[in-house]
């Protein structure tokens, strides 16, 4: 099922790069944008240690070099054996909000930071021989990244980004790559 979507997903990104058009950028940055992103997201806690896909829906606001973004992230999940008769699975997301500090290095390429706070949901499913039991955490913490933006020409930019999302006491590190249409 994830498999799936992120086939539909990825098949939007030439699509969006189709359009992107050739016009020259403006003097003064002050632009909206909404973008999707494609990753892979990983956690080392407690004894997991696991990888798996994810995806980000991204809109945000840019002004000259700072900016303010939100976002719903999959995080994936993950899954294993917590005795030979006893499995679990979890899975995560999000929903964040961050301030944005841009640093150009010129008119098409720009560096990127980020802090905010992220609203993030775990749902959890524990199995025995003849048991299942369910579970659902959620919570508030920091979320911080960096990355970097390619502007294709007035309207369509490549994105590439590395962020940490906090849930709890657990880190969850997010490494993606995707597109943005900027209006």
């Amino acid at each position: 099922m994830r498999l799936t979507k992120l086939i539909a997903i990825s098949c939007l990104i030439p699509s969006a790069v189709a359009i992107a058009k050739d016009a020259p950028k403006k003097d003064i940055i002050d632009e909206s944008y909404i973008g999707i992103q494609l990753g892979q997201s990983s956690i080392d806690y407690q004894g997991i240690d696991d990888t798996d896909s994810g995806f980000k829906l991204l809109a945000g606001h840019r002004y000259k070099n700072i900016g303010i973004e939100a976002a719903y992230t999959d995080l994936g999940g993950t899954n294993g054996y917590i005795t030979p008769y006893k499995t679990f699975a979890l899975d995560a997301s999000t929903v964040s909000l961050s301030a944005m500090g841009y640093l150009p290095v010129n008119e098409s390429f720009s560096f990127f930071g980020k802090l905010g706070l992220n609203k993030w949901s775990v749902d959890g499913t524990a199995r025995t021989h003849n048991q299942t039991f369910s579970d659902s955490s959620d919570g508030t913490d920091p979320v911080f990244g960096l990355g970097a933006t390619y502007d294709l020409g007035q309207y369509v930019n490549l994105r590439v980004e590395a962020e940490r999302y906090q849930l709890d006491d657990a880190d969850v590190d997010f490494i993606s790559v995707g597109v943005g249409y900027i209006f």
